[in-house]
């Protein structure tokens, strides 16, 4: 019973609040995306890029240790501390700032883990080195006693590397989900604004 032109204006009026409605999709969309993105640029991406670099200086600083504990000659002796000194030190920045990084309780359980693990070894490489120092014979046990402790820091370096991959691997999936799915709703919105128009 309505007449020509109140009907015109509430089928309008329809059409202005569906594309109302799909442009403010659009606009949560694009902005949830830019977050995701921002997440995985400055966080995910530097974190895993951090680990992988913790996990090779720690790899290196074994290696001069054991060559370190196994030679007499001690000028090359002086040379590798000094060395794994500077090594230690950027670790040890490097630990701290992937700790700043982090907020998930599963991270912090594994960088515990790690903090542990690296207590036990760099003390255990210490007790070494003075031995050697007075003169004692510790070649068997640099692969009897440290190296079992320093796999065990590696492999808590690599479950923290290995944690990092997934989480980026996740927000990656998320961000690609967001925009499979605003790409659908986007097209269905414009789909049914046509219809309706029509």
């Amino acid at each position: 019973k309505l007449n020509i032109g109140t009907r015109l204006g509430l089928a309008f009026a329809l059409v202005l609040f569906i594309t109302t409605a799909v442009s403010a999709l659009g606009v949560w969309r694009i902005g949830s995306l830019s977050d995701t993105s921002q997440q995985i640029t400055s966080v995910e991406l530097d974190r895993s890029i951090l680990v992988q670099r913790w996990a090779s200086q720690i790899n290196i600083n074994w290696v001069r240790a054991s060559a370190a504990l196994k030679t007499s000659d001690t000028a090359y002796i002086d040379n590798l501390q000094k060395d794994m000194a500077a090594t230690s030190k950027a670790i040890s920045e490097d630990q701290k700032k992937m700790e700043s990084m982090t907020t998930d309780d599963q991270t912090k359980q594994l960088l515990d883990t790690v903090a542990k693990a690296r207590s036990v070894y760099v003390g255990a490489r210490a007790e070494l080195i003075k031995r050697q120092k007075a003169g004692d014979t510790i070649s068997d046990a640099v692969d009897r006693d440290l190296r079992p402790l320093a796999d065990v820091y590696l492999k808590a370096v690599n479950d923290v590397a290995t944690n990092a991959s997934a989480q980026l691997s996740t927000f990656a999936a998320h961000a690609e989900s967001t925009a499979t799915s605003s790409q659908l709703a986007l097209a269905l919105g414009a789909v049914v604004s046509v219809i309706l128009g029509a």
